[in-house]
C-alpha cells in the first residue's frame, strides 16, 4: 500500500471512529403505548442492591489535588440477567460547597469509548462555578476508562488486526463481553443514581454525542427517575455510523457556504471554493503539491476535517486549506504549527486518552450502530459509499475496512431497547448545531421530533458545531456566557419553566478572518491568512480558557487515536 493510501485510510478510520452519526426514522419502529417500560416498573432492574461508597480523590485527572470523591462500585455483569458475576464501575464527584445542595447532575462522555472521568471535569467545574448549588457526576460506561476498560495490545497500531483483537479479548473476558453495551452502561447510571440521590433533590443529566445516546436509552429503561436531561449534540436512537461520512462532507461543504456568505473568506476563495478543494486534495495526494512541507502537507486534509468538530476551530479551516493551496514558505509554516497543534510533544496541551476504548467503540457500533434496514446487502451499501465518493469533499476514504470489521465482530443484540424511541414526560433541552460534522444535524432533528412534549425542547444554533454550550458566543467578551450555556443553566435550575431564547438571534456569526491570538495558537504566526502581516484591527475569539482547554484536549485524544503512527512519522517521537 502507498503512503498515499494509508493516508486516505487513516483518514477514513478517523472520521468513522470518533463520529456519532445519526439516521432518520427509515424503518425503524416508533415506540409503542408500552415502549420505554419494557422492562416493568422502572426498578424492575435490581438497580436498589447496589451499595455505593466514596473515597477522596483528585477532581482533574492525573493530579492530585483531593478535591473529589470517587467510587469503584460492584454493578451485577449482566443486568437483565445476574448471576452472581459483578463489573466495578467507576464514577467521580465533586459535592457543592454551598451549605444546601439543590441536587445532583451526571455528564456523560461520548465516543463510543471516552472516559467521563478523565475527560470531563472541566466541564464539569464549570457548570458548578455557574451553578454552585449543584453536585456534578460522572461516570465511566463500563469498557472504559476504570470501569473494566477493554483493551488489545495493538489497537493503537497502524497494523492493527481486528480478529486478533477479537480472540484476545474473548480469550481474556469470554462471554462477559456480551456485557459491555448501552443498556447495561445506562442501568448503572440509574443505580448510581437511586443509591447517591437525596430525597426532595433535582437529579439531572447531561450527555454529549453518544452520552445523548446513552442518556436517551437511560430515559427509555427509566422515563420518571430524573427531572431533566441536557443534550448536546444528538445522537438519535436509530443511530447508524453507516451515514459518518455523508454527516462530515456535509458540514465541512455547509461551513463554506457560510464562507461564501462572509465578505472576507468569500474575497479570499472565490466562486466554487469547494470544487477548488477537491483539486487541491488530489494535487497533494497524487501530484506532489506542497513536497517542499516535508510530509506534512499529507495531514491538512485530515486536520481539515478535524477541526470541523469543534468552535472556534472550525472557522480556521478556510485559512488552513487556503495556505495549503498556496503553499508558501511562510504558509508551510503556518501548516507545521498547526500538525504541531494536534500532534506535538510539547506539554502546552492537556493529553487526554488514557481511559478510551476502541475495543467498547467497536462493541458498541458494530452491535448498535450499525445495520440499517435501507441497505438490506452489501451491494446496496457498497454502491452508496461510491455514490458519496465521488460527491464528497470532506470525505476521502471508503466503508470498506469498518464493513469487514463489522463482518466478524461478535455482536450482541437488544432487540428489548434498541431502535426503540422513549415515552417519557421528563423535561428534556436537545441543542444541536447546524455544522456539527459527527451528530449532523439533519438525522439529530428525529430526536426532537420524536419527543416533543411539555418542557421538551429541541433547538438548533445555524453556526455552532458540535460544542453548543460553548461555541454559540453572543458578544466578543470570552468571559461572557455562550447562549447555549445560558439556556442550560437556565433550564437545569428550572427544568419545567418556559425557556427565555432571545439569545439565539444573538449568537455572532463565524470568525473566518481570524486574530491574532488564535492564529498564534494553531498556527504559530500572527495571521490565519497572510504571512508577514499583523491584523489592523481585530475580532475577540469568546471562549474561556476552561473550554478551549478540553477542546484541544479532545482534538489531540482524537487525532492520537485516529493516526496513532503520526507523531512517529512526523519525527516528534
Amino acid at each position: 500500500m502507498s503512503y498515499f493510501s494509508i493516508i486516505r485510510l487513516a483518514l477514513f478510520v478517523a472520521i468513522v471512529a470518533v463520529a456519532c452519526t445519526d439516521d432518520v426514522s427509515k424503518g425503524i419502529p416508533d415506540a409503542g403505548p408500552d415502549a420505554g417500560t419494557d422492562a416493568g416498573p422502572d426498578y424492575a432492574y435490581p438497580i436498589t442492591d447496589v451499595l455505593v461508597e466514596w473515597f477522596p480523590c483528585s477532581f482533574i485527572y492525573g493530579e492530585d489535588d483531593g478535591l473529589a470523591e470517587c467510587s469503584s462500585t460492584a454493578m451485577p455483569l449482566f443486568w437483565n440477567n445476574p448471576d452472581g458475576r459483578t463489573l466495578e464501575v467507576y464514577a467521580k464527584r465533586r459535592l457543592s460547597a454551598e451549605p444546601v445542595s439543590e441536587g445532583q447532575i451526571w455528564f456523560l462522555h461520548g465516543g463510543p469509548g471516552a472516559s467521563g472521568v478523565e475527560g470531563l471535569p472541566g466541564l464539569m467545574e464549570k457548570i458548578q462555578n455557574l451553578y454552585p448549588e449543584l453536585d456534578v457526576y460522572t461516570i465511566d460506561h463500563r469498557g472504559v476508562g476504570d470501569s473494566g476498560k477493554l483493551v488489545c495490545p495493538e489497537e493503537d497500531e497502524q497494523d492493527f488486526d481486528v480478529e486478533v483483537c477479537i480472540e484476545q479479548v474473548e480469550t481474556e473476558i469470554g462471554d462477559e463481553l456480551q456485557a459491555y453495551t448501552t443498556s447495561d452502561s445506562a442501568i448503572d447510571l440509574a443505580a448510581y443514581i437511586e443509591a447517591t440521590r437525596e430525597p426532595g433533590k433535582k437529579a439531572l443529566i447531561w450527555g454529549g454525542s453518544y452520552g445523548t445516546f446513552i442518556g436517551h436509552r437511560y430515559l427509555k429503561i427509566f422515563p420518571e427517575q430524573s427531572d431533566g436531561v441536557v443534550f448536546e449534540g444528538v445522537c438519535p436512537a436509530d443511530s447508524t455510523f453507516i451515514w459518518s461520512q455523508e454527516g462530515f462532507d456535509q458540514a465541512g461543504k455547509d461551513l463554506f457556504d457560510a464562507c461564501l456568505r462572509d465578505d472576507y473568506c468569500s474575497m479570499k476563495w472565490g466562486k466554487e471554493p469547494l470544487e477548488k478543494i477537491k483539486e487541491l486534495f488530489e494535487s497533494v495526494w497524487y501530484q506532489g503539491h506542497c513536497s517542499d512541507a516535508e510530509n506534512y502537507q499529507y495531514y491538512v486534509p485530515y486536520m481539515a476535517t478535524r477541526l470541523l468538530y469543534y468552535y472556534p476551530y472550525h472557522d480556521v479551516v478556510p485559512a488552513l486549506l487556503y495556505r495549503l493551496a498556496r503553499c508558501e514558505p511562510g504558509d508551510i509554516t503556518a501548516i507545521k504549527g498547526a500538525v504541531n497543534m494536534i500532534f506535538g510533544s510539547d506539554s502546552t496541551y492537556q493529553d487526554l486518552g488514557v481511559g478510551y476504548s476502541g475495543v467498547l467503540y467497536r462493541n458498541v457500533v458494530y452491535s448498535e450502530m450499525w445495520e440499517h434496514p435501507d441497505f438490506p446487502d452489501p451491494v446496496s451499501l457498497h454502491l452508496y459509499w461510491n455514490e458519496l465518493e465521488a460527491d464528497a469533499v470532506f470525505w476521502t476514504g471508503s466503508g470498506d475496512s469498518m464493513y469487514e470489521e463489522w463482518e466478524v465482530w461478535p455482536k450482541y443484540n437488544d432487540e428489548l431497547h434498541d431502535n426503540i424511541w422513549a415515552q417519557t414526560d421528563v423535561p428534556m433541552l436537545m441543542l444541536q448545531g447546524m455544522l456539527d460534522p459527527a451528530t449532523h444535524y439533519s438525522r439529530a432533528v428525529t430526536m426532537g421530533e420524536q419527543l416533543n412534549g411539555p418542557n421538551q425542547t429541541f433547538l438548533l444554533f445555524p453556526t455552532a458545531a458540535h460544542n453548543i454550550t460553548s461555541g454559540t458566543p453572543v458578544s466578543d467578551d470570552p468571559e461572557e456566557t455562550h447562549c447555549g450555556r445560558h439556556l442550560m443553566i437556565e433550564f437545569l435550575k428550572n427544568p419545567t419553566a418556559p425557556l427565555d431564547t432571545s439569545c439565539m438571534d444573538q449568537v455572532l456569526f463565524n470568525n473566518f478572518e481570524g486574530n491574532t491570538d488564535l492564529a498564534q495558537e494553531v498556527f504559530g504566526v500572527s495571521h490565519f491568512w497572510e504571512n508577514g502581516v499583523s491584523y489592523s484591527s481585530e475580532r475577540e475569539t469568546p471562549i474561556s480558557r476552561v473550554d478551549a482547554d478540553f477542546v484541544r484536549a479532545e482534538l489531540r485524544r482524537r487525532a492520537r487515536q485516529d493516526l496513532p503512527d503520526a507523531r512517529r512519522h512526523l519525527g516528534y517521537n
